[in-house]
């Protein structure tokens, strides 16, 4: 498991995008970990476009050459609120309102995690770790946990407070992020994650329109354990009869047919 972690049932790549992982035993440990699936990235920086990527930036806007008006949001927010680097302990103790309340203003099948499950994640946690708060006063409204790998960041768990947004608190910790991991620190790239398939987001769009971010396409693997292999083969020919329905159940079924269908269309690009 040294190159791989689980995640929300499946298991996903630790190593960086742009690094091949080993899936020679992959069935093995999908057995081992009682998950659904596996998946991983190949040929990161493909040449052409296909349905899967990452949101990448491997180039520092400075604040001079932003636009005027992303200019302004990031000045208003840094006269209202505080942004720093903090400790892990930090995020445990004050982070739960924050995340909670960012949770409960999404639109998908995850199950919200209770303060304690919350305190558990964090602290299994493995690897290097950085975290970044935007405080107003004492309190927290939005942070980043970021996971660091020699010159590479990846912006793993992003939460903002809904009631705070408003005031730009994503422009101050965007900006403020990207400029001291690709400024100061020189790093190769910082990764927002990959193409979201749960739920619809506004965040990747954002980026590339505000802060250089760009779609690194590639191709998704993806190996199931041997019950969702058997579903699927069954099921996915009717995939369009569970389209309109909008239930918890039905919204995990969707995901997992555009799962499928992105992995085939990888394919055929081969």
């Amino acid at each position: 498991m040294h190159e791989w972690r689980k995640y929300n049932g499946s298991l996903i790549p630790i190593v960086p995008p742009h690094k091949n992982v080993d899936s020679s035993k992959v069935d093995q440990l999908i057995n081992e970990t009682n998950s659904y699936l596996a998946m991983w990235t190949t040929d990161f920086d493909y040449g052409s476009p296909t349905k899967f990527w990452h949101i990448i930036c491997d180039k520092f806007i400075p604040f001079d050459n932003l636009s005027s008006n992303t200019r302004s949001k990031i000045r208003r927010s840094e006269k209202k609120f505080t942004i720093r680097m903090v400790n892990k302990n930090f995020i445990m103790q004050n982070g739960f309102e924050c995340y909670d309340a960012a949770f409960k203003n999404y639109k998908s099948y995850y199950n919200r995690k209770s303060k304690r499950n919350f305190v558990d994640h964090l602290l299994n946690l493995e690897g290097e770790w950085h975290f970044w708060v935007i405080l107003f006063q004492k309190k927290i409204i939005a942070f980043s946990q970021n996971r660091v790998i020699d010159k590479y960041c990846e912006y793993s768990t992003i939460k903002f407070h809904p009631q705070y947004l408003r005031y730009y608190s994503s422009y101050l910790l965007f900006h403020t992020m990207n400029r001291y991991y690709l400024q100061d620190c020189k790093f190769k790239y910082v990764n927002n994650g990959m193409r979201n398939l749960t739920h619809k987001t506004n965040i990747q769009s954002f980026l590339t329109q505000k802060f250089g971010f760009r779609k690194s396409y590639c191709k998704l693997s993806i190996r199931y354990n041997r019950k969702i292999r058997f579903f699927l083969s069954f099921i996915y020919p009717f995939r369009f009869v569970f389209y309109p329905f909008n239930t918890r159940f039905a919204l995990r079924i969707k995901a997992l047919f555009t799962l499928e269908n992105v992995r085939r269309s990888c394919l055929r690009n081969e």
